[in-house]
């Protein structure tokens, strides 16, 4: 706990708002350079906190990351969890391609295919996600650095259950945001659905061009 609280207080030194109306903020040490003190206590307290207490049932057999900025997430808990590390890509979904929603699993590449995920940061594109390495009836450890509106673990967890998979979701960074404009609270929402989800840090205020962090919980 006490690590997870120095960190909330490092990024917070680190967070800049970038856009305090729709809840803009640039963290650049978590998804742009990236600080590897942030990726390491991220990965053991996401390890100590919440996935040494999940049931039996539910332990992760594979960690992917939501391509492309959960990728350095999910390869830190892999090497911290000992779990194996599917591959992820994403391409965009061009206008001559359909961006309707579907999932495919193609068993001779082991791969686990989910097209048309709208981009929370590009507004009116698509764009299809390749899962390496996961497969139907497993539990999957999906890793994202942000977590905002809940969009993309929303598709997910609709994905996966068309194929079985059980999904368990973490972040480092989870919004939580009421008054932005739209609001920013997916993690607390998916939350109260009582999905598997963890967030090693919160936002929860802008205030004259500062964002308030805290490594409390919901």
């Amino acid at each position: 706990m006490s690590r997870r609280s120095h960190l909330a207080g490092y990024i917070e030194s680190k967070a800049k708002v970038v856009d305090a109306r729709i809840g803009y903020v640039s963290i650049e040490e978590v998804n742009h350079r990236v600080d590897p003190m942030i990726l390491k206590t991220s990965a053991e307290v996401t390890k100590g906190l919440f996935l040494d207490k999940l049931p039996e049932y539910i332990k992760p057999e594979v960690v992917i990351g939501v391509p492309n900025r959960g990728k350095e997430f999910a390869t830190a808990l892999g090497l911290e969890s000992d779990l194996a590390i599917g591959v992820s890509d994403r391409s965009e979904i061009k206008d001559s391609q359909s961006h309707d929603f579907a999932v495919d699993y193609i068993e001779k590449d082991d791969s686990v295919i989910i097209n048309g995920i709208p981009s929370f940061t590009q507004p009116g594109k698509y764009f299809s996600h390749k899962l390496r390495g996961i497969k139907p009836n497993s539990v999957v450890l999906v890793a994202d650095d942000f977590s905002a509106t809940g969009a993309v673990t929303e598709f997910y967890l609709k994905a996966f259950t068309e194929l079985n998979i059980t999904p368990i979701f973490v972040y480092m960074v989870a919004k939580d945001f009421n008054n932005s404009d739209p609001p920013q609270q997916g993690y607390r929402r998916n939350k109260e659905k009582g999905i598997s989800v963890f967030s090693v840090v919160r936002l929860t205020n802008i205030e004259d061009g500062h964002v308030t962090v805290t490594s409390e919980d919901i």
